[in-house]
């Protein structure tokens, strides 16, 4: 029972100081903003709650910026910016107050006050522990998602990223929304969501999608270019995607009278064992493949291997030196 009572030993001081030291909560008091909300940026809601333990609840959580407080439902929202962060979405609204976590004394939260949970969790006090610690940190919310090519300002009432919560996004003007943009947070802190944003130009085959860029880069450069469209360099299953791909992704293909003058970046290569070729993103063994005649042979010159994989427009597979500048093939997965 000693680390129990001690936990709550700790706990009681901190509210008498609290009780004894009103003066500690008038800066606070003398700081909330009536008539106003920030809309949207919601970590959490609770109610019914007080407006004294709605700060609280900002004060145990890291990312927490501010409060907005209805006190005609005792509805509290804490919120991961503030007026200055988030000035557009700071607004007049009748029987909201408004108030910054950084108006108010840390010791409010009691232990967690010296707490160093991460920025996605929330501190609670320890009811029982078998080492003395007077609080430990939980998972509080998924952070703002990260989504290629989503429009982040736009949101719905209600949108928060706690636990248990959902939001709704939207892709750029500039790209192709698929799927409905509803996001729910689980409960480990990651998101799980069914929206893809494209470009145009993408094209579907069996629930993947493709681009084929004509930018003539390196082989680790077109794979980088790859994954910052949250994509990754084409890994071809069987003959049907690869005839896919040939008649659809390299049929515009201008080529001069040799061939391997204009070839097309696949993921596959064999730099880590020599004539084991493994797909760049995946990690797994290339089973199918469709080389060119006398392919694959390594045979560049006498200082480079051949160790990446690249397509002819026939839809044949040459190896080249990973060094070699082509264009090449993005893949994403479907949602």
């Amino acid at each position: 029972m000693q680390p129990f009572l001690s936990v709550w030993v700790q706990f009681l001081l901190f509210h008498i100081v609290l009780t004894d030291t009103g003066s500690l909560l008038k800066h606070g008091y003398s700081r909330i903003i009536y008539g106003h909300r920030l809309d949207g940026k919601t970590i959490s809601s609770f109610a019914p709650i007080t407006f004294l333990d709605c700060v609280e609840e900002c004060l145990v959580r890291n990312r927490c910026q501010s409060v907005s407080y209805f006190k005609g439902a005792n509805y509290c929202e804490i919120k991961f910016k503030d007026k200055l962060t988030a000035a557009s979405s700071y607004q007049e609204q009748a029987g909201w107050v408004y108030s910054e976590k950084g108006h108010w004394p840390p010791e409010l939260a009691g232990p967690c006050s010296q707490s160093n949970c991460s920025l996605n969790e929330k501190c609670q006090l320890t009811r029982y522990s078998s080492n003395g610690d007077p609080f430990h940190c939980v998972v509080s919310d998924c952070g703002l998602p990260v989504i290629y090519g989503i429009n982040e300002s736009y949101t719905k009432e209600g949108d928060a990223i706690g636990i248990n919560r959902a939001m709704h996004v939207r892709c750029s003007e500039q790209h192709v929304q698929h799927g409905s943009g509803r996001l729910v947070c689980l409960s480990n802190g990651t998101w799980v969501y069914n929206i893809i944003c494209l470009e145009e130009g993408w094209k579907e085959f069996r629930d993947h999608y493709y681009f084929r860029n004509i930018t003539r880069l390196n082989e680790t450069d077109a794979m980088n270019t790859c994954r910052l469209l949250g994509a990754y360099l084409v890994e071809i299953e069987d003959a049907e995607e690869n005839n896919w791909i040939k008649e659809t992704l390299l049929k515009d293909v201008s080529c001069p009278p040799q061939k391997y003058q204009c070839t097309t970046w696949s993921g596959a290569n064999d730099t880590q064992t020599e004539g084991v070729f493994l797909w760049g993103n995946s990690g797994a063994k290339v089973t199918y493949t469709n080389w060119d005649s006398n392919n694959p042979d390594d045979n560049y010159n006498d200082l480079t291997n051949a160790d990446c994989v690249d397509l002819f427009y026939t839809g044949e597979w040459n190896d080249r030196p990973c060094s070699h500048l082509n264009g090449f093939i993005c893949e994403k997965d479907h949602i």
